[in-house]
């Protein structure tokens, strides 16, 4: 066994030795070991002169403060060497929870699973590698040069809200007065940046005539609004006749309804209509 501290009692004026208990009292002794009391295991062999040591401890040295910490252990944990206070080396050490600390000189903290309090995605993020160069980017308005942004190879959809976004409308057979502006269809747009396209197709009877065409998307309801894509032309009986508008941009704030509006004079005999809208979100 190992030499063992046990406890510290008060200064005696006597030397007593047994089997493994040696008490020593008054600095003639050598060493001076007084006031301490030490425990010595049975088959240990301390023997009295100047560097006396235990278990790595020259007697000499160790003041009562720190004699009693070492009464106070319980026990030990770990192999290897006893560590003191100045620039110790641990090999593996189980720190658990330190209650502060500075990591200036710390190396090889993993960043996808080393550090708390991140956002979602943001630890998978920081140990994923890096594309182009340049600062990272915040979620509000970035400014990104030359970004090079892949399209969709899966025949989605780009969501609500997304630019890419479509919204259409495509009816048939939309009954419309001659000479009579009238709603074909419509879109109900969110805000945003828009194109607006759209087109209508007459249809109609054996006999009917038809002669002024014309149609435009219009952000009013029933009301013609330049440029508006036009024919005039003599137009046999029983032809269909079909005219797509001039594309629009509609670059809104708040949630706003476009039309296409048609306009038709026709004779003889009934006619329908046929029309669509599409809008894309440019950005």
């Amino acid at each position: 066994m190992a030499n063992e501290l046990v406890s510290l009692v008060p200064p005696t004026t006597s030397i007593q030795t047994n089997d493994n208990i040696l008490i020593v009292r008054g600095s003639s002794i050598t060493p001076n070991l007084a006031p301490y009391v030490l425990h010595i295991s049975a088959d240990a062999s301390p023997t009295l002169g100047a560097n006396l040591s235990m278990g790595g401890f020259n007697i000499n040295s160790v003041t009562p403060t720190q004699m009693g910490y070492l009464a106070s252990a319980t026990g030990t944990t770990g192999t290897g060497a006893l560590a003191y206070a100045v620039s110790p080396s641990f090999t593996t050490p189980v720190l658990g929870t330190p209650t502060s600390g500075t990591l200036t000189n710390c190396t090889g903290l993993p960043a996808s699973t080393g550090i708390s309090g991140l956002g979602t995605g943001v630890a998978t993020l920081l140990g994923s590698a890096s594309s182009g160069t340049g600062g990272l980017v915040g979620v509000t308005s970035p400014t990104i040069t030359t970004p090079i942004i892949n399209g969709v190879t899966n025949a989605s959809n780009a969501a609500a809200g997304v630019v890419g976004e479509v919204i259409s409308s495509t009816v048939l057979a939309t009954a419309i007065t001659s000479a009579t502006l009238t709603n074909i269809t419509s879109l109900a747009l969110t805000a945003g940046d828009w194109d607006i396209y759209a087109g209508i197709q007459t249809n109609p009877a054996a006999t009917t005539t038809q002669t002024t065409i014309y149609a435009s998307i219009s952000s009013t309801s029933v009301t013609n609004q330049r440029p508006y894509m036009t024919n005039y032309s003599a137009i046999p009986a029983n032809s269909s006749v079909g005219i797509n508008c001039y594309p629009v941009r509609a670059n809104i704030s708040s949630p706003t309804t476009y039309y296409l509006v048609g306009f038709i004079t026709y004779a003889v005999s009934t006619l329908t209509t046929d029309g669509y809208m599409y809008a894309r979100r440019r950005r």
